[in-house]
């Protein structure tokens, strides 16, 4: 493709983005999106898909599922009328979405107010509420894939505070870890912050798996 030509299918595909987050709850048809930016359905799709990394019916539902865990997280508003803010047909609809995103119930995501429940975008495009950015990192091209190594490291010292079973426990033993940091001045000897996951073998039932939040010092 030529760079002229890429030039103007990122302005094309920004225009979707921004048109997107600013009316996710009713988003336009695909076609007539298509038409309005004067391209073709098929070639919209192709181009949208390959800027973004995902289709465009895929960014639609993560990004209206990321406005309603904002409306969660940050309003006070119904389960069903937050389902309906955000284009959902009703509040049963907008429970079952989010359980099996999340694995937790629209009651348990309020209870999480400083965990923020973004779904993974190829290009960095979420909800905020705000929605002031206007420029993304699209996929350089249809080849390029995210490089997974794996590395041996030296024996390390770690300090964290550790959970078994359901994995999103995690937020809350973050909370837990830096607050006993935070008490004991501990948190400007941490070199290096993450999270640890060592039953990996897909043999361990989920509610034996370990999990730890901490540090390396």
């Amino acid at each position: 493709m030529r760079n002229d030509t890429r030039i103007d299918w990122h302005r094309r595909v920004d225009e979707a983005l921004i048109t997107l987050l600013d009316c996710i709850e009713d988003p336009p048809a695909f076609a007539q999106l298509a038409r309005g930016l004067a391209s073709s359905p098929y070639h919209f799709h192709k181009q949208f898909r390959s800027l973004t990394g995902e289709t465009f019916h895929a960014c639609v539902m993560r990004l209206r599922l990321e406005k309603a865990m904002h409306l969660l997280r940050t309003g006070s508003g119904t389960v069903t009328s937050i389902a309906l803010a955000c284009g959902y047909a009703n509040g049963e609809m907008l429970s079952k979405v989010v359980k099996r995103a999340f694995g937790l119930t629209p009651g348990e995501i309020r209870q999480k107010r400083d965990w923020h429940p973004f779904v993974p975008s190829p290009i960095g495009v979420h909800y905020s509420g705000k929605n002031d950015r206007r420029s993304w990192f699209y996929v350089q091209g249809e080849s390029e894939t995210m490089e997974t190594k794996i590395v041996q490291f030296e024996e390390k010292r770690f300090y964290g505070t550790g959970i078994v079973g359901d994995y999103w426990q995690l937020p809350d033993a973050w909370q837990k870890f830096f607050a006993y940091a935070d008490k004991k001045n501990l948190a400007g000897k941490g070199t290096e912050w993450m999270s640890l996951f060592p039953d990996s073998d897909p043999a361990i039932p989920q509610e034996k798996k370990r999990a730890w939040a901490g540090f390396v010092v």
